[in-house]
């Protein structure tokens, strides 16, 4: 079941690791399926082993809100990268109900007050937030909506409770939404506070355990970063004030 999951879905998945904190567009998608489905039947290197989606596949098929959600973007993804000729409206309705399921079961865990702490809960919310983010109709825009719901999934694990390689890919995979959420809606990102950085400091030591000095200015960068969209908010306050 897992292994046919991984050859199957991997390669359409392996595409999110471009749309993290970007918007692609759709021929950039296409123009980047072949290079991905080789690069997938590689061994994962020490770095690739701790992205988010390396963690996916020992839990599919185990947790309903996850599994759903990995099959809701992989369809997607596999929409996107097929010739418009090659599309039907079959496969349109195959989408919808991959869609319909999977925020049926992520509802189901998050009304669970122990299943909406659980990792895998945040990890199904952050697929689908992926799949709104593809929904190729630009002027309807739920993955806002949804990107807050994951934003307030985040804040309620709170900073300490990120402490597994698993929920540390989980921060890491969402910090650019998180960082353009707030720039987009003129608030302070609260990444920035200290409880947040001390957090962020060992999900991106994870990433680099041999280079101490790379995770360092890393860090850096990001501790910059993420003020800007309350040093926005300051101007813009002055601004109108």
């Amino acid at each position: 079941g897992n292994i046919q999951w991984l050859s199957q879905k991997i390669p359409f998945l392996s595409l999110v690791e471009s749309l993290i904190g970007l918007h692609f567009e759709i021929p950039h998608l296409r123009s980047e399926c072949g290079s991905y489905r080789e690069a997938s039947h590689a061994p994962l290197s020490p770095a690739d082993s701790r992205k988010l989606l390396s963690f996916i596949p020992s839990r599919y098929g185990r947790v309903p809100s996850l599994t759903h959600a990995a099959d809701c973007l992989s369809a997607r993804l596999q929409q996107i990268i097929q010739a418009d000729s090659q599309r039907t409206s079959i496969g349109e309705v195959v989408i919808l109900d991959h869609h319909a399921m999977a925020l049926k079961a992520l509802q189901v865990a998050i009304d669970d007050p122990d299943a909406r702490m659980l990792p895998e809960t945040l990890c199904a919310a952050e697929l689908l937030y992926f799949f709104e983010l593809l929904n190729g109709r630009p002027e309807i825009h739920p993955y806002k909506y949804h990107g807050a719901g994951v934003s307030r999934l985040i804040q309620l694990r709170e900073p300490e409770n990120f402490t597994t390689d698993f929920e540390k890919a989980l921060l890491m995979a969402y910090t650019g939404p998180l960082f353009n959420e707030a720039l987009l809606d003129n608030t302070a990102c609260f990444l920035m506070e200290d409880r947040w950085l001390k957090t962020l400091n060992t999900s991106i030591a994870q990433y680099s355990p041999s280079s101490p000095g790379l995770a360092d200015s890393v860090l850096e960068i990001w501790s910059h970063i993420v003020n800007l969209p309350a040093l926005f908010k300051e101007t813009t306050d002055l601004v109108l004030s």
